[in-house]
């Protein structure tokens, strides 16, 4: 059954927020998901800076596709922006 990976940024309070990084992360996101056909990215979410979605097509690549996207995100140095959260739809 197909999982998702939902990705929010938490910029804070205080100072600017890196918007032009998370929109180079998401178009870096979405080349990854055109060779890649294990996983989905709607290209609507390509301008969103948080709640963009991962569609995994199986249960099996979930890791996987979780792992690569932790690299982006280290990547664009969203570490600590971005949080990661696997859905698992209910059976």
């Amino acid at each position: 059954m197909p999982r998702q990976i939902i990705i929010e940024c938490d910029f804070g309070s205080g100072k600017k927020p890196p918007f032009h990084r998370v929109l180079d992360f998401n178009e870096a996101l979405f080349r990854l998901s055109l060779n890649d056909k294990w996983m989905s990215f709607p290209l609507e979410d390509i301008d969103k800076t948080t709640g963009q979605c991962v569609h995994v097509k199986s249960a099996r690549k979930v890791r996987t596709i979780l792992a690569t996207i932790e690299k982006l995100v280290e990547h664009y140095g969203l570490r600590g922006i971005a949080r990661l959260i696997v859905v698992v739809p209910p059976n």
